[in-house]
């Protein structure tokens, strides 16, 4: 299946040279970085308590430095490896042992430009991304079991999935553009938006100071939030300032096939009811709060 892309976000191959670009024969090895602007550092890491390493993008100037992107999910390195600008123009991470390519940006670059590319981190730290996967774990960024991104079937709306099946999705929206406005505490603005262009359908988010930092983060139980950095007496943190799903009843399909899910409802009672017309199909897994079996009609149609 193809999926339409979560948010445009690019790696930028430039045919121009500055300071802190990576150019044809140069490379970036262990306790080596990119930092174009200072805002954010690429380079390679390793996770706390993890012997593996990864080729990836964190914020350079907060403690504790958050990741936000990593190259070789898939394909963790016993040792730093090798970043650069392959024969083909592409940038590659290579194994510092056997020198295989483990990981590519897979950019169709023109022959005449693929001794001349150059790559670039841009200052909002974004690479391109075909679908947003969460962590397997807060400490291994190898893919997790949630992935969330644009189903072309529908595709005014976010979903994730949980290992290919569908476990929450966002309200429907409507229109060519759309934009949800939210506020936080210390005044800034910051907005979840919904656009169509002529090629592509995506989603995006952004605030209103462009001094702030904020993240979206899919996390390894399948939270997907966005992060934002405020300080507060003296100290510092990443707040979450919205977060799907919230509620029990955000979960797709909670209540089977014409059952109705109540937000409200007494923790102590059931979530789920039937639809006027239908009954629990299965009584002792309902009982029991397991309620994907739904409710069958109480009169079978004639």
């Amino acid at each position: 299946m193809e999926w339409l892309f979560l948010c445009l976000v690019k790696l930028l191959l430039s045919l121009c040279t500055s300071q802190d670009n990576l150019v044809p024969g140069k490379s970036i090895t262990e306790n080596q970085t990119l930092t174009p602007t200072g805002t954010f550092a690429l380079g390679f890491f390793r996770p706390e308590n993890s012997t593996k390493y990864f080729l990836g993008i964190w914020y350079n100037t907060i403690p504790n430095a958050p990741v936000v992107w990593v190259a070789n999910r898939e394909s963790p390195l016993d040792s730093p490896g090798v970043f650069m600008l392959g024969g083909d123009g592409n940038l590659v991470v290579l194994d510092g042992m056997t020198r295989k390519v483990i990981w590519s940006s897979n950019a169709s670059v023109p022959a005449s430009a693929m001794n001349a590319s150059t790559g670039l981190l841009m200052d909002s730290g974004n690479l391109e991304l075909r679908l947003l996967t969460s962590w397997s774990a807060l400490g291994d960024p190898q893919p997790g079991k949630f992935t969330a991104g644009i189903e072309p079937k529908v595709p005014r709306q976010i979903i994730t999935w949980k290992e290919n099946a569908t476990y929450w999705r966002s309200a429907v929206y409507f229109g060519k553009d759309a934009k949800t406005y939210f506020r936080n505490p210390s005044g800034t603005f910051f907005l979840i938006a919904y656009n169509i262009d002529i090629d592509e359908i995506y989603f995006s988010y952004g605030v209103s100071d462009n001094s702030v930092k904020l993240r979206s983060v899919l996390n390894p139980n399948g939270m997907l939030v966005l992060l934002l950095w405020q300080w507060k007496d003296d100290t510092s943190t990443w707040r979450q300032v919205w977060g799907e799903p919230e509620n029990k009843c955000d979960f797709y399909a909670r209540c089977g096939p014409d059952g109705a899910c109540d937000k409200n409802s007494n923790p102590l009672s059931s979530q789920c009811k039937c639809l006027k017309g239908f009954r629990i199909k299965f009584h002792k897994q309902w009982a029991m709060r397991d309620w994907p079996g739904g409710c069958v009609r109480e009169k079978a149609l004639t």
